[in-house]
């Protein structure tokens, strides 16, 4: 699971034929504020810095160790640098037009457990424009995403979860 690069389970309803209804959750409670947002048209997955979270998606030991990639397509020779602040980490490396992909350190790059904080954040710089893919690699189950520039973030974020069942 990415993050910002952002990953989320998802729920699956089944095939749905014309005018059939799948069982949805019920509606957030009131208390959940949901915010139509306009998305940018000039919006863009090319640019020269990106911040990747990743977070655990099946517990290390019933799903192998996890290996960490990024790959990168640039349309002119460049440098690209992966560092990761927390503990002084730093890689450059020269990158092609057309796909590079770049190995992370061999090490757990998220914090384990649930309502765990950690300072895993991997920042990836380049001097020429890229898109830039990140990937957890595993035995069971693997995930790939497409990350945006610091330039797309913005400030606000919404996640996507299940709503706590109530108090009973």
């Amino acid at each position: 699971m990415i993050g910002v690069l952002w990953m989320a389970c998802a729920v699956d309803y089944g095939v749905q034929g014309p005018g059939d209804t799948p069982d949805l959750p019920p509606t957030l409670p009131p208390t959940v504020p949901i915010v139509e947002e306009p998305v940018s048209i000039d919006a863009s997955t090319r640019g020269t810095g990106f911040w990747i979270g990743f977070m655990e998606n099946i517990r290390l030991g019933t799903n192998g160790e996890p290996v960490f990639d990024v790959s990168a397509y640039a349309d002119a020779p460049g440098t690209l640098t992966v560092s990761l602040p927390n503990t002084g980490y730093t890689d450059t490396v020269t990158v092609s037009p057309g796909w590079n992909d770049v190995a992370l350190p061999a090490s757990v790059l998220y914090a384990e457990g649930s309502d765990v904080v950690g300072r895993w954040g991997v920042r990836v710089e380049s001097d020429v424009e890229v898109d830039l893919v990140a990937h957890h690699r595993r035995v069971f189950f693997s995930e790939s995403s497409l990350v945006l520039p610091d330039g797309e973030l913005g400030t606000r974020y919404r996640i996507q979860a299940l709503a706590p069942p109530p108090d009973d």
